[in-house]
């Protein structure tokens, strides 16, 4: 448990010790409507000492990390006379995990939270590493800060409540670590069936918290070597941005297909090799289905970019692939080149 979190494949009974040992004055439970009928029964099943517990339900998706749920969240919180002893435990996905963290930082100054991801991009990425965030006019993660979850636990029989979307959702953040720092692990990763997911070998899961792990202890507030893991998620954040509204994309369908595209401007970069980015197209044609980004949307999606939290002096930062395994970080591209890596990406 020294690493900040728990892994669990049959039952939360480690989890259940370590909480017991804590002295929270009230433990809060955040949940949505789809976390609070088929993954909070199991936690109280398992656990049943927190039958007594207060839950706070609020809307599941995207669109709810936002002041308006956090208002919400906040308000449960002094009815039910939270102090700086309390805890909350944030069962769901990235987006809940996130409102989540961000709201109980800032509330009194900052109460204790506990991660208990539910999805498997909550498992290996957005519930681990401390980052939480809020969305503001339709742009992902403008209001946040760093603060770390006390404790993050894993439990691999929530992915069984999963529907496929979300699972493949999750293996895109996957493929990005293995990309960016792992060949073994990517060679591990693109031998999988898509059908298989849901039983994901635990061991792979670690593998990824690992490198998540190492990055942050190295980087916590990403100022330098923790940009590798924004590979994918510069446009990948603009495309989930610029879907809001149309036909919605996930945050690891927009991802997959910023790396592909973070990829070809890589590789237009003189970075990575030809055969490397067939290689990784391929890789994303067959788990994924293929995007089209309308010429019309190109100066919208450069826009997006430009509110990037890395970018400096008004030119975009991207963190790009000098080989499968190998990323660099600050590359500040120029527009044109964006530009003509859009189209490159249409046609490819």
């Amino acid at each position: 448990m020294d690493k900040g979190y728990i892994i669990s494949t049959v039952s939360l009974d480690l989890f259940s010790q370590w909480l017991k040992s804590r002295n929270y004055s009230h433990i809060f439970i955040l949940v949505d409507e789809n976390t609070r009928t088929y993954c909070l029964p199991f936690l109280l099943k398992e656990m049943d000492f927190l039958g007594n517990s207060h839950v706070i339900q609020i809307a599941s998706g995207e669109n709810e990390k936002s002041l308006a749920t956090c208002e919400l969240v906040w308000s449960e919180l002094l009815r039910r006379n939270a102090d700086r002893n309390s805890s909350i435990i944030n069962l769901g996905g990235g987006a809940l995990s996130d409102l989540g963290g961000f709201a109980a930082s800032v509330f009194k100054r900052g109460i204790r939270f506990i991660n208990v991801p539910t999805t498997l991009i909550g498992m290996i990425d957005a519930a681990f590493g401390g980052k939480t965030a809020i969305n503001f006019k339709t742009l992902k993660n403008q209001i946040g800060l760093f603060a770390k979850p006390e404790m993050v636990v894993v439990c691999t029989k929530f992915l069984a409540t999963l529907a496929q979307q979300d699972v493949m959702s999750g293996f895109a953040e996957m493929l990005k670590y293995g990309l960016t720092s792992d060949r073994e692990l990517w060679e591990k990763l693109i031998h999988l069936d898509a059908a298989e997911l849901k039983n994901l070998d635990s061991h792979l899961i670690e593998s990824c918290l690992n490198l998540k792990n190492s990055v942050v202890q190295q980087d916590f507030h990403e100022k330098n070597y923790r940009k590798i893991l924004n590979f994918g998620h510069t446009m990948g954040h603009a495309l989930e941005s610029l879907s809001f509204g149309r036909n919605r994309l996930s945050h690891g369908e927009a991802v997959v297909h910023g790396m592909l595209f973070e990829s070809i401007l890589s590789n237009q970069s003189g970075l990575l090799s030809d055969n490397e980015l067939s290689e990784i197209k391929s890789v994303v044609d067959r788990y994924y289905m293929k995007l089209k980004i309308q010429p019309d949307d190109f100066e919208k999606l450069y826009e997006i970019m430009s509110f990037d939290k890395k970018n400096q002096n008004s030119v975009v930062n991207f963190t790009l692939l000098k080989s499968i395994g190998a990323a660099k970080i600050d590359n500040y591209i120029a527009k044109n080149e964006i530009l003509k890596s859009l189209d490159r990406f249409n046609k490819l």
